[in-house]
C-alpha cells in the first residue's frame, strides 16, 4: 500500500518577472543598484483592499496572494476555522519592515516610531495575516531555519495532518528580496556582478552543459524573491486533489560539507526518499533541482547527475531557479511548477511566467510526468528531498 504525507488540493504562486531588474540601495548607502529577479514594485494593487496594502509589508502581501491563489475555487466553508491550519516558512521575514522600523527609529531620534512597520517586523505577521483574512483560526506556525524552512513547514503541516489536529493546512513558503539583504550579499560577495540571466548547469562544464563550461565559472548567484502556497489536506480524504506528497526527507550535513558533497551520500540520500513511496530511481520521470546557477554550487548538482545516469539511464533532469532567483524558499516555487507539470501531465514550460517555468538540464525521458523529486543541495549544510505524483 502507497503511503502518502498529504493530499494537494490547491496551489497559488507569486513569481518574480523573468527580466533581471535591479533593485536600489538604500539612500545613505554609498553603492550601485544590484541585479536582481524582482516581484511587480506595487504587488498586490487592484487585488487587495487598498487599507491592507498600506499596512501589509511586501513579503506578507506576496504570501497573501499565493495563500488567495491556492484557495480560489477550492470549497472548503464545510471546514470549521478551527479546524484550518497554517504553516508557513520563511527565511527572512519581514526583514524589510524591520529595517525601515529601526533606521527610521535611530534618524529620527525615536520620536516619531512607525507602528505599523512594528508589528509587521516579527516573522510571524505572514501567517497571522494570512490567518486573520481566510479565517483560519486553527495552529498557526511559522518555521525559520536558513535554506529548509518552507521543507520543515511542509513536514509540519503533513504531522498537524497525521495527528488530525486541522482538516485543512495551508503550506507557504514566502521570502521577499529587501534592499538591505541585497547589500548585504553583494558586500559578502554572493551575488554576481552582471545582469545576465541566470542560467542553472550552464557554466559549470559538467553533463548537463555538454561538457564545457559557458562563459567560463561564474560565481555567485542572482537574489531573487517570491511566495507559493500549497492547500493540503490528509491523504485519500479528497476527490479532487491535485497531487500528493508522496514523500518528504531532509539530511543535515557537517558545516562546509554541502559543496564538497560525497556523491555517494546524496544518491543514496534520493534513493531512500524514492523508497519511502514504495519507487524505484526509474520510477521518477523528473528530477527538479535547486540549482541556482552559481559554478560552484552547480557543480555538486552535476555530479549527483553523473551518478545517477550511471545507475539509471531513463531520467531526466530539470532546474528552476532561471524563473525566481535565489532566496531561503525558493523550493516552494519549485514545488509549484511540479505540481502544475503533474496536473498537466507534461513538464511545464511557460504558463506560469513568461519564461519556461522548468527546463529540462539532461535526460528525455518520453512519456507522461507522474512523479517528480524536488531535490535540493543547500549550502548551508542540508539535503532536502519532495516526491510528488498524482
Amino acid at each position: 500500500m502507497e503511503k502518502a504525507l498529504a493530499d494537494i488540493i490547491g496551489i497559488g504562486a507569486v513569481l518574480p518577472s523573468p527580466e533581471v531588474s535591479e533593485i536600489e540601495f538604500p539612500f545613505a548607502v554609498d553603492a550601485d543598484a544590484a541585479p536582481a529577479y524582482l516581484c511587480e514594485k506595487k504587488i498586490g494593487k487592484g487585488i487587495l483592499p487598498a487599507g491592507m496594502l498600506r499596512r501589509l509589508g511586501r513579503s506578507q502581501r506576496m504570501a497573501m496572494l499565493s495563500a488567495e491563489d491556492a484557495l480560489e475555487g477550492v470549497d472548503i466553508e464545510s471546514t470549521p476555522p478551527e479546524n484550518r491550519a497554517i504553516c508557513l516558512g520563511t527565511g527572512l521575514g519581514e526583514l524589510g519592515e524591520t529595517a525601515a522600523f529601526s533606521e527610521n527609529m535611530i534618524r529620527l531620534g525615536e520620536k516619531e516610531p512607525k507602528p505599523a512597520k512594528f508589528i509587521n517586523s516579527v516573522h510571524n505577521s505572514l501567517a497571522a495575516q494570512a490567518a486573520i483574512r481566510f479565517n483560519f483560526k486553527g495552529e498557526n506556525h511559522t518555521i525559520t531555519h536558513k535554506g529548509i524552512s518552507f521543507e520543515l513547514a511542509l513536514w509540519q503541516a503533513a504531522v498537524v495532518l497525521r495527528e488530525e489536529r486541522a482538516e485543512v493546512v495551508l503550506a507557504t513558503g514566502a521570502d521577499e528580496l529587501s534592499p538591505y539583504v541585497a547589500l548585504v550579499g553583494k558586500r559578502l560577495g554572493l551575488w554576481r556582478q552582471t545582469n545576465e540571466p541566470v542560467s542553472p548547469l550552464a557554466a559549470s562544464g559538467g553533463a548537463a552543459s555538454g561538457g564545457a563550461a559557458s562563459g567560463g565559472a561564474i560565481p555567485g548567484a542572482l537574489p531573487g524573491e517570491g511566495a507559493a502556497s500549497l492547500l493540503l489536506k490528509k491523504p485519500g480524504s479528497s476527490d479532487n486533489r491535485l497531487a500528493r506528497i508522496k514523500s518528504l526527507s531532509i539530511k543535515f550535513l557537517k558545516e562546509n560539507e554541502a559543496l564538497e558533497l560525497d556523491v555517494d551520500t546524496a544518491v543514496e540520500f534520493i534513493r531512500e526518499a524514492v523508497g519511502e513511496a514504495e519507487l524505484e530511481l526509474d520510477g521518477l520521470d523528473l528530477v527538479l533541482l535547486g540549482a541556482n546557477g552559481n559554478a560552484e554550487s552547480d557543480a555538486a548538482y552535476e555530479k549527483v547527475i553523473e551518478h545517477m545516469n550511471d545507475l539509471s539511464g531513463n531520467i531526466s533532469f530539470g532546474v528552476y531557479r532561471h524563473a525566481c532567483g535565489d532566496f531561503f524558499t525558493a523550493a516552494a516555487i519549485g514545488l509549484y511548477f511540479a505540481v502544475r507539470s503533474i496536473q498537466e501531465n507534461k513538464i511545464s514550460r511557460g504558463k506560469a511566467c513568461l519564461a519556461p517555468a522548468i527546463k529540462t538540464v539532461g535526460g528525455n525521458r518520453p512519456g507522461p510526468v507522474r512523479n517528480i523529486l524536488l531535490f535540493h543541495i543547500h549550502t548551508g549544510g542540508f539535503l532536502s528531498a519532495v516526491l510528488v505524483g498524482p
